[in-house]
């Protein structure tokens, strides 16, 4: 549903929008034409023009998507915006280690153009991010240069998994 909480009593506005099956996270472009909605259990991301109320379509992640954050360089054109989205749960790097620890994992957000989603032709890359505290990364590469700036921005700052001491870390 929309939710119009600018009014003195919040009030829905038109019928509610079908997203999708257990929806987690919501952004909303720049300009605020387009909303993009994480679709938790199904893996996808369901595109909404806003002006019309109305589902475009969905750009498939896989994956569990949690977060969503959408980029802003300012030039007033949502379309070249880039949309990033984060799965929940981490992947394993290497199937034969399928341990839980967070060495065998990597995280994994997916990202595409807004231009792309709206004209149903998303095609999401993925950026993985690796195991902070693996001994062939460097700390300053995987955790302050990359991992924590990204985390932060997704306002994920609690990650509470199974974890190990490497040696010689």
């Amino acid at each position: 549903s929309v939710i119009d909480l600018t009014a003195a009593k919040p009030a829905v506005i038109g019928q509610p929008i079908s997203v999708g099956v257990e929806p987690r996270g919501i952004a909303i472009t720049p300009n605020g034409k387009f909303a993009f909605v994480a679709n938790f259990t199904i893996g996808q991301v369901t595109v909404i023009n806003l002006e019309r109320l109305a589902v475009l379509g969905s750009v498939k992640t896989g994956g569990n998507p949690q977060a969503i954050a959408i980029s802003n360089d300012g030039d007033r054109n949502d379309r070249d915006e880039r949309v990033f989205v984060t799965r929940l749960f981490g992947e394993l790097i290497d199937p034969a280690r399928p341990d839980g620890f967070d060495d065998a994992k990597q995280g994994v957000v997916d990202t595409f153009t807004v231009g792309a989603a709206v004209d149903g032709t998303a095609q999401p890359a993925q950026v993985a991010l690796g195991a902070v505290g693996a001994p062939e990364v460097p700390d300053p590469a995987s955790l302050w240069a990359l991992r924590l700036p990204i985390c932060q921005g997704f306002d994920q700052y609690a990650n509470v998994r199974p974890t190990r001491v490497l040696p010689g870390v």
